[in-house]
């Protein structure tokens, strides 16, 4: 319950957040609200790679899906910020110049924040309070 409670603390006053650099430019992205993960789920959702095709196939695809996944990585870094899409825009195209290793480190570090652990944590407190409400004193 204490390693629950330090995690909803953190998070609540924006301590947790992860650094990535990209094209010789460093990104701070915090833990998204919930808001922000569904705004960057969308453009992840639109990503189509074919299964089952060839490696041609894979190749002729990246444009389209390069762009979805710098536009998802730009939501989470942009956050709630007044005039997102904007700064999402402005984001995604500074991230055109990274290498695809960068990329990778970014989505990786971005999607280290949105964790199951958080919710789990919350669901603990939620139940921790419940059964002090409900105790006879």
């Amino acid at each position: 319950m204490n390693e629950a409670g330090k995690n909803i603390s953190s998070l609540l006053l924006g301590q947790r957040f992860k650094t990535f650099v990209v094209g010789r430019r460093a990104y701070t992205v915090y833990s998204p609200s919930i808001k922000v993960i569904c705004r960057a789920i969308g453009e992840f959702a639109d990503i189509d790679i074919p299964e089952q095709g060839t490696l041609a196939d894979m190749v002729r695809a990246v444009p389209g899906c390069s762009q979805k996944i710098l536009r998802g990585i730009a939501c989470l870094v942009a956050g709630n910020a007044d005039g997102w899409e904007g700064v999402r825009d402005r984001i995604a195209g500074e991230l055109e110049e990274g290498t695809p290793g960068e990329i990778n480190g970014a989505l990786n570090a971005c999607v280290s924040l949105i964790q199951g652990s958080d919710f789990f944590a919350c669901a603990a407190l939620a139940m921790s309070v419940a059964r002090m409400a409900a105790t006879p004193r």
